[in-house]
């Protein structure tokens, strides 16, 4: 069930990312990745569970802006990252401080159901926070490799898949090592890994068929 939902939210994520270029053109590429930002951050406490292994929510999200940095890189150039990186900063630091100003609210009817997703927040905090600062890293790590190869191979597709082996590789990594250390025994964070990277692949190339659509 968990592998079928997933499923559906790449369908749903692609879908809206064509959605908002026919929209707003590139505009609405920003407008998409600052909501998927957004709510990487937010559903990050929350995870699923694939093959015993609890994997955060979020990372269809992020992995999607990936995708969406090869088309602004391929119509727009690296400024266009610079842009995309300095409004996603920004808009976690927004983010993070909202959430963690609701747990200094007084309870209420209203407010008990933010008071305990705050507590939750500040809980997996670590996770949270890598959430929120890996992406902004990896996605300049990702475009540059893009450009290069797009400049090397002049192939939109060859340059992408070969971008999404190498980057999500490190990208999964690095998130994985630093999320599960001290949580997971050797062998499960190798099966994490390997799962992560999977999922992230998987959304890579499903990107493709928005990048040519876009493109065209």
């Amino acid at each position: 069930m968990s592998i079928l939902l997933m499923i559906f939210e790449i369908i749903i994520i692609y879908i809206f990312v064509i959605l908002s270029y026919k929209k707003n053109k590139y505009e609405g590429l920003y407008l998409y990745c600052i909501l998927a930002y957004v709510l990487s951050i937010i559903i990050s406490v929350k995870s699923i569970e694939l093959y015993y292994i609890e994997i955060p929510l979020g990372i269809i999200l992020t992995t999607s802006i990936y995708v969406v940095s090869n088309i602004l890189v391929q119509n727009k150039g690296l400024e266009s990252i610079k842009k995309l990186i300095t409004m996603l900063f920004i808009v976690a630091i927004c983010t993070i401080s909202i959430i963690l100003l609701t747990s200094l609210l007084t309870t209420s009817n209203v407010n008990s159901v933010l008071n305990t997703y705050s507590l939750m927040f500040i809980n997996k905090i670590k996770i949270v926070m890598i959430t929120a600062i890996l992406p902004l890293i990896i996605l300049w790590l990702n475009s540059n490799n893009y450009y290069q190869l797009k400049r090397e191979k002049n192939n939109m597709i060859i340059s992408h898949l070969l971008t999404i082996i190498i980057i999500y590789f490190i990208d999964t990594c690095i998130y994985t090592i630093l999320s599960f250390t001290h949580v997971l025994l050797i062998n499960e964070l190798l099966k994490a890994i390997i799962i992560v990277y999977t999922i992230k692949l998987v959304v890579g190339i499903s990107g493709i068929i928005t990048l040519y659509k876009i493109k065209k």
